[in-house]
């Protein structure tokens, strides 16, 4: 092994660590009251290090957020929707799946630890879902569309933190429905049944 490669695996390896003490401080504190020591004295790294890859506690929180959301789109890139341009069951299903492999991070963002920055990063993806389905309905406006997205995005966002919260009882499958009947056909389509499978 040559030295860039040794120095390339050293530099993952402190980035690592750094990342995982950094949560793990997160989950016992808001990120307001987390300072760079803390985190150093956890990872066994000096501050010199530390600042060799991050300006503050808030880059740090930064890149880790768009590390997890350039895998999102990534992972949705991997997948079709259906020929109206909307998600499909099949696809929102590994979309919860996804979720639920990346649970931790996804609900320690999601969580009040931290800023609001991830949570709108998400909203924006459910944006481009929402508007593309609400455009083949032909509704009299814009205006009446982004009303319907701002509705449903947050109402999706809500439904995953809970299910988070709740240890993701209910199986994928049941809440990838749940969301398609809730945003295609609105509270109508479950007032006469029950909003899970029994």
């Amino acid at each position: 092994m040559d030295k860039t490669s040794k120095m390339d695996r050293r530099v993952k390896y402190t980035k690592m660590v750094i990342k995982e003490s950094f949560i793990k401080l997160l989950h016992e504190k808001p990120i307001t009251k987390i300072t760079i020591r803390e985190i150093c004295d956890l990872s066994d790294v000096n501050r010199t290090t530390f600042y060799a890859h991050y300006h503050d506690q808030y880059d740090l929180l930064r890149q880790l957020q768009n590390e997890l959301m350039t895998e999102i789109v990534s992972y949705l890139n991997q997948h079709t929707t259906d020929r109206a341009g909307t998600v499909s069951a099949e696809t929102l299903e590994e979309i919860f799946s996804y979720i639920k492999e990346k649970a931790e991070i996804c609900s320690l963002f999601l969580s009040d630890n931290v800023d609001t920055n991830f949570e709108n990063q998400v909203i924006k993806l459910f944006h481009e879902w929402c508007i593309s389905t609400w455009a083949s309905k032909r509704l009299n406006s814009k205006l009446d569309m982004e009303y319907i997205y701002t509705f449903s995005a947050y109402g999706c966002i809500g439904v995953i933190k809970k299910w988070l919260d709740e240890g993701m009882v209910k199986p994928t499958g049941e809440m990838a429905d749940f969301i398609i009947k809730m945003t295609s056909q609105g509270l109508g389509s479950l007032s006469q049944q029950s909003i899970f499978h029994t």
